[in-house]
């Protein structure tokens, strides 16, 4: 409202003696004007956004491109990652290979015959790979396998991606639910014995060096399997698949995880 028509409003409301309200008073200006105008045409300011809607798609259609979800920071360092990656291992982008190799109970797998076997399975099977990462696969099979310590994991009757469900109670605390699942689990006369792979590329080089989280992860499944398996030792173990190496987790450090 200009400062004109506030004075002849003033002067009207002083004459009558009537202070009208806010909202009856008559605003002046452009963005007023608009608005009256939109107010006493609404279909044609309907029509008019419908028609400005309608030419925003057809210009979008027809110059607007289109879109893309790849994205490129050239020269920084993920970008040449990303372009080496491509380059050497584009074959194997999404490819999944199980493989399983087994000797009959009581026998090994690194006798020359069966290591051959396994090299001409992988020959074959994982052709979209190197012939030394082809030997290299052979490798951590044989060296998991045959690690003594562990070995009815991987023996008949052993079972794979096995879940784990509890409920554990502490003294002073209430009693919570464990839900997982262990990659090997392995029931023998008078112990269970439980692993879990890890991906790691820093391999722990004694059990003192394993992360936390992973202690507290097997202490876990260790307290459940007490419960089902009474009177039974339970083991566990970690197979970093990156050496391979294989750790046993002593129960003293097990025990204190799941004290904290």
């Amino acid at each position: 409202m200009t400062n004109t028509a506030r004075t002849e409003t003033a002067r009207a409301e002083r004459a009558t003696g009537v202070r009208r309200a806010a909202h009856e008073r008559l605003s002046t200006g452009a963005l007023a004007g608009w608005a009256r105008v939109c107010t006493r045409h609404p279909w044609r300011v309907i029509a008019s956004w419908i028609a400005i809607i309608g030419l925003l798609i057809v210009l979008v259609g027809t110059i607007g491109g289109s879109l893309r979800d790849k994205f490129t920071i050239p020269g920084s360092d993920t970008q040449r990652a990303t372009d080496l990656i491509k380059a050497q291992f584009a074959v194997k982008q999404g490819s999944v290979l199980n493989l399983v190799f087994a000797a009959p109970p009581g026998q090994r797998l690194d006798t020359p015959a069966r290591k051959a076997a396994i090299e001409h399975y992988l020959k074959n099977t994982a052709a979209d790979f190197a012939p030394a990462e082809q030997a290299e696969l052979a490798r951590h099979v044989l060296t998991i396998l045959n690690d003594l310590v562990f070995a009815d994991l991987f023996a008949p009757g052993s079972r794979a991606e096995v879940p784990i469900v509890g409920r554990l109670a502490r003294e002073g605390a209430p009693a919570f639910t464990v839900a997982g699942q262990v990659d090997r689990l392995a029931v023998t006369g008078d112990s269970v014995l439980i692993a879990d792979y890890k991906t790691d590329r820093t391999l722990p080089s004694d059990p003192a060096a394993v992360p936390d989280r992973y202690v507290g992860q097997l202490a876990l499944y260790r307290a459940v399997l007490q419960r089902v398996y009474p009177g039974k030792t339970i083991r566990t173990a970690l197979i970093f698949t990156g050496g391979p190496t294989v750790i046993e987790l002593p129960g003293a450090a097990l025990d204190a995880a799941l004290a904290r």
